[in-house]
């Protein structure tokens, strides 16, 4: 997949109350699915790693050296 434009247009006049009428909570998970998926193949993003500490087990983590890219991807299948 390769974004070559995005546009994103926001509204900072819209109040809470109107998102919550336009959106559903479904809708919302699935942009955020579609987003962590264009993320996890951005060239840029390929190939970095993250550091996970060895205390970050109480958040669910398990320490180790992480591709970023692989962890985007695998959140996006977890909450698809």
């Amino acid at each position: 997949m390769k974004v070559k434009n995005l546009t994103v247009n926001i509204n900072m006049q819209t109040n809470e109350e109107d998102y919550e009428q336009t959106i559903n909570p479904f809708e919302a998970r699935e942009m955020l699915i579609d987003v962590l998926r264009c993320a996890s193949q951005d060239k840029h993003i390929i190939g970095q790693k993250v550091i996970i500490p060895d205390d970050c087990e109480k958040y669910g983590f398990v320490e180790g050296n992480f591709d970023v890219s692989v962890m985007i991807h695998f959140l996006a299948d977890m909450l698809e």
